[in-house]
């Protein structure tokens, strides 16, 4: 028989942290690599591969800075969709978390009811209404 694992909150109280810093550092990545890819593509002018092109040399220094713009704003786009995507799904996470409490709460509740109200019911049953 397998060994039985008990349910732990705190489990996925860290899985969700875990998830925030996630989001955190996929934002910033994205941004960074997207301001990289920017200036690969954006220097290409100011190589010798930049000579076939129809962008004049002069103006290299001006796709630079526009294409890393350009990527750094794409990656800032691209990293907080998937930032959300982390984030949702730790509040998907902690709010089964509250299901679980708030459950576990309602059932204490309706028991105490219960023992409260089962003397006055055995009663009212053995005398006859």
């Amino acid at each position: 028989m397998a060994n039985r694992i008990d349910y732990d909150s705190q489990v996925i109280d860290k899985f969700a942290h875990s998830l925030y810093r996630r989001a955190a550092a996929a934002s910033k990545v994205s941004l960074v690599v997207g301001v990289a890819l920017g200036c690969v593509f954006g220097g290409i002018p100011l190589t010798s591969a930049g000579a076939h092109w129809p962008v004049p040399h002069m103006l290299g220094y001006f796709t630079l800075v526009g294409a890393s713009v350009a990527g750094g704003y794409l990656g800032h786009l691209l990293g907080e969709a998937r930032a959300f995507g982390y984030k949702l799904q730790a509040q998907s996470a902690l709010c089964q978390v509250e299901i679980q409490r708030n459950t576990a709460a309602a059932v204490r509740a309706a028991l105490v009811s219960a023992a409260a109200s089962a003397p006055e019911a055995a009663h009212v049953l053995t005398n006859g209404g």
